[in-house]
């Protein structure tokens, strides 16, 4: 009993583990989504002086 304990505590763990990546991830898009923006925008600002 106590190894299967062990191994659905493990289990929660990692699906706690592989949800919090995948939020990273989409916030590392987002981030660089948002870079791109800005640094197209500044240069497009700079462009027209």
């Amino acid at each position: 009993m106590e190894i299967r304990d062990f191994l659905h505590r493990v289990a929660d763990e990692l699906t706690t583990t592989q949800t919090a990546l995948v939020a990273v991830r989409e916030e590392d898009v987002r981030i660089k989504n948002a870079l791109r923006e800005w640094q197209s925008a500044q240069s497009a600002r700079h462009h027209y002086r």
